[in-house]
């Protein structure tokens, strides 16, 4: 949880965590969001919180920062979400929100808000006031990591939490279940919003909701989905990456990109023709390139003024990417695109990604890219090849789109790579073009 400079509060909130029995370990992650003095230090010394991390900051710029903080040292699938303030009035409260959570959902507890005597004045979540609001509530991390926690554009409190709502149910399709089972009390203390003052951040999620609605901007924080290392996709990969497992020394042009010789510009001569023309047959607008890898040849590909996004699940070569090629139009995104919600594109281009994933993980990715309601996907395929048998994550295999276990349709169009690595074995290369409403 974030704080900032109520340690009284805390205190009591604390206490109501640590007075139940959990049949269970549990971590908690207190933040504080630069108090001015060290009594919230103390409070936190009263009590077996694990981590306690005071950020470094010129003053309090509202939760989403420490909020993430906390997020990021979670090490649990289940967390729960909570405001400093708010007190466990069910003895169960730890242990019902983490077993009685169910894929799929948020759970949140029925919190009441208590006036300055301590009587119950209002509901802030429960059957009357179904808000996905985390007062006091939990959720899988995994599906917190997925709309990348709290936005950080939100600089006052109360918006973030909003946006990530709206994240979580219209994104991610999330079903929050507002229970009565445990409660929670609000404690008192005195308002510091306003109308006023709140007016910025309340437009601003009206605002990024319009846009997600519309495809212009995914359901999520401004800096992206993070990576969820709960099924070592990003382990392995940045694992790859930093050994160079890509490198081959019998291949030409391994060394001009960390994501191996395919990637260079001799082997995409073929592909950096081609696809303004595809583009331009296609009247595409917007372009979603996933996994992006290192932006090695993309970056002298014309794309005709469409605005083009990267992902890649290595956080080292986004961040390069970032720094080098990020302009107005051209955007990259650490993420996992087999889980996320992603937004909708023109066109999906998926070249060398499918090749290292097993079978299971490659239709989910397929099964990804038509959720998204995008309009049509070029994806590497061999098509006089037979998919024998399922690799490893993180293996190579050349995977024929139009056979078992994928039975993708005849592709609308076929560019043949002229493959020249460990030729002529791999000859048949290509990048299939489909229309996703026909897969």
């Amino acid at each position: 949880m974030a704080t900032y400079n109520r340690p009284e509060l805390l205190r009591k909130t604390l206490e109501s965590i640590y007075n139940q029995y959990v049949p269970f370990e549990f971590e908690t992650i207190v933040v504080d969001d630069c108090s001015p003095s060290d009594a919230t230090r103390r409070v936190c010394k009263q009590f077996p919180v694990i981590y306690h991390c005071t950020l470094n900051r010129p003053s309090s710029l509202g939760p989403a920062v420490p909020r993430n903080r906390a997020y990021k040292m979670a090490q649990a699938p289940i967390i729960i979400n909570q405001s400093d303030e708010v007190i466990h009035v069910s003895h169960n409260t730890i242990e019902y929100l983490t077993t009685d959570l169910k894929p799929c959902e948020m759970l949140f507890a029925n919190v009441h808000c208590l006036d300055r005597k301590g009587r119950v004045a209002g509901e802030y979540t429960g059957p009357r006031r179904q808000a996905p609001l985390f007062f006091l509530g939990s959720l899988w991390r995994k599906d917190l990591y997925a709309v990348g926690g709290n936005d950080e554009e939100f600089i006052l409190p109360c918006a973030e939490d909003r946006w990530m709502g709206n994240c979580l149910t219209q994104g991610l399709g999330l079903v929050p279940r507002y229970s009565t089972s445990v409660v929670g009390h609000h404690q008192w203390h005195p308002v510091t919003s306003s109308k006023k003052r709140d007016k910025p951040g309340v437009d601003l999620v009206r605002s990024n909701t319009r846009k997600a609605k519309a495809g212009i901007i995914p359901w999520c924080a401004s800096g992206g989905p993070w990576p969820y290392n709960g099924d070592l996709t990003e382990e392995l990969f940045t694992s790859i990456y930093e050994h160079k497992q890509f490198y081959d020394p019998n291949s030409r042009g391994t060394d001009e990109s960390v994501s191996g010789a395919g990637s260079s510009q001799d082997a995409t001569t073929i592909v950096r023709k081609a696809l303004p023309l595809i583009i331009k047959r296609l009247k595409a607008k917007s372009i979603l390139d996933a996994p992006c890898g290192d932006f090695n040849w993309m970056q002298h590909v014309n794309l005709n003024g469409c605005s083009y996004t990267g992902m890649d699940i290595v956080l080292p070569i986004i961040d390069n990417n970032l720094d080098t090629f990020a302009n107005s139009n051209r955007r990259f995104l650490c993420c996992d695109f087999t889980q996320i919600n992603l937004p909708q594109h023109d066109l999906i281009i998926c070249r060398d990604g499918l090749v290292h994933m097993s079978f299971d993980m490659a239709q989910q990715a397929i099964a990804n890219f038509k959720r998204s309601s995008s309009k049509f996907l070029l994806a590497t395929t061999f098509p006089n090849h037979t998919n024998s048998k399922t690799i490893e994550l993180g293996g190579w295999a050349p995977y024929n789109l139009q056979a078992p276990p994928f039975n993708l349709p005849q592709p609308i169009h076929m560019i043949n790579e002229d493959c020249r690595e460990y030729y002529p074995q791999f000859k048949d290369k290509s990048l299939g073009l489909w229309n996703l409403e026909t897969i």
